[in-house]
């Protein structure tokens, strides 16, 4: 099995896999991808500004079907008017789902396509962490930490644009 892959599932497909792996069959390519996720989180920034969001992508026929979620965390030292100081509100949390249409579906899949995944994540002490998992449709997954970030933070940037526009969400101005 190619390194940085592991079976969603466990069953008789696994077996045939490991079958043809000893006789030398060669290794298993995935088919395309179906879905992705994003998690992010920033390290050791102090709140107000301390977040983290997930990004759930799953392609359909229709585009790309995502569910959006960011929490600003560590919040509950901070009194509404520190919070205020700073540009934020008491509630910035955000939590939308939408559809992107087939021709940004199309830029993300190509992105899912070719964005290499580190087999571990490991970050430095207080440093952020952003790790993807993207799954094919034959029930393979690979996850890990990119080796190129900007693709999936323009990923980021362009569902939470749509979010806070859809939502009339400011984003907060520090």
């Amino acid at each position: 099995m190619r390194q940085g892959y592991q079976r969603s599932t466990v069953g008789g497909g696994l077996t045939i896999l490991l079958v043809a792996l000893l006789l030398g069959c060669g290794t298993t390519v995935p088919s395309g991808p179906v879905s992705f996720s994003i998690d992010y989180a920033t390290g050791s920034i102090p709140p107000p500004y301390n977040h983290h969001y997930a990004i759930d992508v799953e392609f359909t026929d229709d585009g790309a079907q995502v569910t959006y979620q960011l929490e600003y965390r560590y919040r509950e030292s901070l009194t509404e008017e520190e919070l205020l100081e700073a540009g934020y509100g008491p509630d910035d949390d955000i939590r939308w789902s939408g559809t992107f249409p087939p021709a940004v579906a199309e830029e993300w899949l190509a992105v899912a396509r070719s964005g290499t995944l580190t087999g571990s994540a490991e970050p430095a002490p207080g440093s952020d962490t952003l790790l993807v998992r993207v799954t094919h449709s034959d029930n393979l997954s690979r996850a890990g930490a990119p080796t190129e970030r900007e693709p999936w933070e323009d990923i980021a940037r362009q569902v939470d644009g749509t979010a806070r526009r859809e939502l009339g969400v400011e984003r907060p101005s520090p």
